[in-house]
């Protein structure tokens, strides 16, 4: 049994009942002792989520609405910040090849390598997401150059 919890801060959290906790108590013992008293909360399915939690941190849930959706901005926010921590991660790997080329004295890939960190650096600036109407659409939108983040499924 799952459960939709609508955080004050608009989140949303996910409480899943073990089924052996249901041979201790009754399903409603559980929930009254885990779930806050103020907290609206319902019962919700696997296909009432989305498809993927790479989103996870802009999940909303408009009681008592059929799905638990994404709130678009936010997720693109995080998309951002997640590229941004790939890039950084790429810009890196790239510092090592750049003194391997000038200490080579290969001119040629020592300025494509640099041409290619600008670019990178230039990341999240010139990626424009104004057009993702989807979190689908938000994955898309990736730079080439940048390695992708896993996509957790539910």
């Amino acid at each position: 049994m799952k459960y939709a919890l609508k955080n004050s801060d608009g989140t949303v959290g996910i409480f899943i009942i073990a089924p052996e906790a249901l041979n201790h108590l009754t399903k409603q013992e559980i929930l009254n002792k885990c779930i806050p008293i103020e907290t609206p909360y319902r019962e919700i399915t696997d296909g009432e989520l989305p498809a993927n939690r790479l989103f996870r941190n802009a999940w909303t849930d408009d009681l008592p609405g059929s799905t638990v959706d994404v709130d678009l901005e936010k997720a693109k926010d995080i998309h951002l910040d997640r590229l941004r921590v790939m890039r950084d991660k790429k810009l890196k790997e790239l510092d090592g090849l750049e003194f391997k080329y000038l200490g080579q004295g290969d001119g040629d890939r020592l300025t494509q390598l640099r041409q290619l960190k600008q670019k990178l650096r230039d990341l999240p600036e010139t990626l424009d997401l104004a057009n993702a109407k989807s979190p689908e659409e938000l994955l898309k939108l990736w730079d080439k150059d940048v390695e992708k983040p896993r996509v957790y499924k539910n």
